[in-house]
C-alpha cells in the first residue's frame, strides 16, 4: 500500500468517525483521541511524511474493543487500519 492509499484510507476513517452517532462517555473519548491521531496524520500525508505513534495503534485497539458490538463498520475500519499502520511500520 503506498501512501497515497492509506491516506484515502484515513480520509474514510476520518469520515466514519465524524457520522459515528449514539455514542456513550467512553466511545466519545475514545473516538475524541482517535480524531487527533487521525488529523495529525492526514496533516503528515499532506506533507509526504507519514508516520505513527505506537499509541495511535493502541487507541485504535482499545476502540475496536470496547466499540465492537455498537458500531460494527466503525470497529471493522478501525480494524483493517491498525493492521495497515502496523504492516505498514507505521
Amino acid at each position: 500500500m503506498n501512501d497515497q492509499e492509506l491516506c484515502q484510507l484515513l480520509e474514510q476513517l476520518h469520515s466514519e468517525i465524524e457520522g459515528t452517532q449514539s455514542v456513550d462517555a467512553k466511545e466519545r473519548e475514545l473516538l475524541r483521541e482517535l480524531e487527533t491521531d487521525i488529523r495529525a496524520l492526514l496533516e503528515r500525508c499532506e506533507s509526504e511524511q507519514i508516520q505513527s505513534h505506537p499509541l495511535t495503534v493502541r487507541r485504535m485497539e482499545d476502540a475496536i474493543e470496547y466499540m465492537a458490538l455498537n458500531h460494527p463498520t466503525l470497529t471493522a475500519m478501525l480494524s483493517n487500519m491498525s493492521t495497515i499502520l502496523s504492516n505498514a511500520g507505521v
